[in-house]
């Protein structure tokens, strides 16, 4: 039985691909996320630091359920997708993950999707304040003074610590690189049938998906900004008041009259902000048209000199053409191509980043 393990990244479609995709694959050639298996490991995956028998539990459970999967025959393949196998979201533990896997899955073939790290780290803020609705992105991303600090705090990221080279390697060095394939989501936001034919050939299916609806569209700039204001008048105006509770579904939400007979006055009134913020964004879509990067210009361009640089590292793995242009600086690909990638010397993060010219310290180092 040949298992393929399509693990993320986070904010790369993941959601969208097991949904409109894989959902759609013929099962009697390929078994997509057996219940039985996923439940042992999105135990493992989501409660790493649980105690170490729980956790020796869980991973023999889904080997057991692996292979009874292969002894039974009524498959030839198995698709795994899950995006907390690459990492545990906002924390880039890549190589604990994959030794888990490993341990798991011996042998697979791994689907990898990669974003570009700022538009990622843009991403990851808006899902990050679903829960978090008044933080701003420079307390998410640590961002003072004029530099990214390093920050393991619940509410913020190392926002130079998405190494995509290093996360490549881990899974070369345990799967081969014939066995890792590499997806890149700026190709399928703008090919999505394409890419999606990528992908079914690699794990050699039909590709079912007839029609390829518009990736979910996050909040805009403004809305996000409309918001964490709404909030600090709130805060400003009732001293009680700590903030609306985590997002939820919108069918979900109390009506007005029953949060009027259930709910505190600051609670009524974010609900009417919800609720009116809802019906504008449904029906005039003027959100969509008022956006702005949230980075900021200074922000973006030490996060994508940063990246830039560490993305050459790459280039031992992928081809300059497979990059999307944005992932490398232009110019210096072809002269690492021509001196050979493999002998040049990996980019790490190890402190603080600043612009060229600042006194501080850039923040890499060269080994």
């Amino acid at each position: 039985m040949r298992i393929y393990l399509h693990v993320g990244l986070h904010k790369t479609a993941t959601t969208y691909l097991q949904h409109r995709v894989f959902n759609l694959f013929d099962r009697d050639v390929i078994e997509f996320n057996p219940p039985g298996l996923m439940a042992p490991l999105n135990q493992l995956f989501s409660n790493l630091d649980a105690e170490r028998g729980k956790r020796e539990a869980w991973i023999a459970q889904a080997k057991r359920k692996v292979a009874e999967i292969a002894a039974s025959g009524t498959c030839k393949k198995l698709l795994i997708s899950e995006e907390d196998f690459s990492q545990k979201f906002l924390r880039f533990n890549f190589e604990e993950n994959a030794d888990l896997l490993k341990r798991i899955f011996p042998k697979a073939e791994i689907l990898l999707f990669l974003r570009f790290q700022p538009d990622w780290l843009v991403s990851a803020y808006k899902q990050k304040i679903k829960h978090c609705p008044d933080l701003k992105i420079g307390q998410f991303l640590n961002y003072t003074g004029g530099l990214f600090h390093h920050d393991d705090s619940v509410n913020a990221i190392d926002a130079m610590g998405l190494d995509h080279s290093r996360l490549l390697s881990k899974y070369v060095h345990e799967y081969g690189k014939a066995n890792v394939h590499v997806f890149f989501y700026e190709n399928f936001k703008a090919d999505k049938k394409g890419v999606v034919n990528q992908v079914a050939g690699v794990i050699g299916v039909e590709n079912r998906t007839q029609s390829y609806t518009p990736v979910y569209k996050s909040d805009s700039a403004l809305i996000i900004v409309a918001r964490i204001l709404a909030i600090k008048i709130m805060k400003s105006l009732f001293k009680g008041y700590h903030g609306p509770s985590p997002k939820r579904n919108s069918a979900k939400l109390p009506s007005l009259k029953e949060a009027w007979e259930k709910e505190s006055l600051p609670t009524i009134m974010a609900l009417v902000f919800r609720k009116a913020r809802t019906r504008l964004w449904n029906r005039i879509k003027v959100a969509n048209i008022l956006d702005w990067d949230l980075l900021g210009r200074r922000q973006r361009r030490i996060l994508e000199e940063f990246y830039r640089e560490q993305n050459l590292n790459l280039l031992a793995y992928l081809g300059e053409a497979t990059l999307p242009p944005q992932y490398l600086k232009k110019g210096e690909a072809a002269a690492i191509l021509q001196n050979g990638a493999q002998s040049r010397t990996p980019v790490r993060s190890t402190g603080s980043l600043a612009l060229p010219g600042d006194e501080r310290v850039r923040r890499t180092t060269f080994r």
